[in-house]
């Protein structure tokens, strides 16, 4: 009790991709991040110009933090259309 798995939506892709097409895990791997997945299952862009702010400085910029919040419910939503897909 109390340890969480962790789920590489970059892995269930490369699966995704590897098992529908063929493709060898290595080349269906490739050009697949957060944005381009974000694009591909939600339809939109992943704005990621905060991506190299400074992350150390506290507290964060309301900018920051609508980032990390859209990062984590990106990745949530494509996880959930992933793990559902065929």
């Amino acid at each position: 009790p109390g340890v969480a798995s962790v789920v590489d939506i970059r892995n269930l892709e490369t699966s995704r991709r590897s098992r529908l097409d063929g493709r060898h895990k290595k080349k269906a791997s490739q050009g697949i991040s957060l944005s381009s997945l974000t694009e591909q299952y939600l339809g939109m862009p992943l704005d990621k110009t905060l991506q190299l702010s400074n992350w150390a400085h506290r507290p964060l910029s309301p900018g920051q933090q609508r980032y990390a919040a859209l990062d984590a419910w990106t990745a949530l939503q494509i996880y959930e259309k992933l793990s559902t897909a065929p």
